[in-house]
């Protein structure tokens, strides 16, 4: 259950749920670790295998409705157009939220899809636009329907 109310002080640090469960703890000393995330490098999964490299890029969000990518979107395709190489084989898939019904989110995924590999400068790539058929996040929450309202690009780039 979430806390419907939090109070702490230097002698206890109290919360209480809306049943009016409360529980109190003793202050006490808690370790923390900094990290520090690139947002990129958030973006991506890369596998290599003996044969090839794949790099899964994730996190390119759109607006509701929309399929142009925002200035933050495009440092993420700047960012995949440097390591597309001549051999890679590029794969677009572009998602909806389940708002809307299921042949304008197939057409808007495509869309999204398509204007990410204009953005590529890719004209051979595999593009499908799979709308509200597969998704990726639990759409019960409106986080979840804001991922996804993406599209991922799989680079695959023979080694040899």
């Amino acid at each position: 259950r979430a806390a419907e109310r939090l109070e702490f002080s230097a002698d206890e640090l109290s919360v209480e749920d809306a049943a009016g469960k409360r529980m109190i703890t003793p202050p006490q000393a808690i370790l923390l670790r900094q990290v520090r995330i690139n947002m990129l490098a958030n973006t991506t999964t890369s596998e290599r295998t003996s044969q090839k490299m794949i790099d899964r890029y994730s996190l390119i969000l759109f607006d509701f409705a929309r399929s142009e990518l925002s200035p933050a979107n495009q440092h993420i395709v700047d960012y995949v157009k440097k390591r597309v190489a001549e051999r890679s084989t590029v794969k677009i898939s572009g998602f909806t939220d389940r708002t809307g019904n299921e042949d304008s989110n197939r057409k808007l995924s495509l869309a999204r899809a398509l204007t990410t590999a204009q953005s590529l400068g890719l004209t051979t790539a595999e593009i499908n636009g799979y709308g509200s058929s597969v998704l990726l996040y639990d759409n019960d929450l409106p986080e979840g329907r804001f991922y996804c309202r993406t599209v991922r690009v799989v680079v695959e780039t023979p080694l040899r």
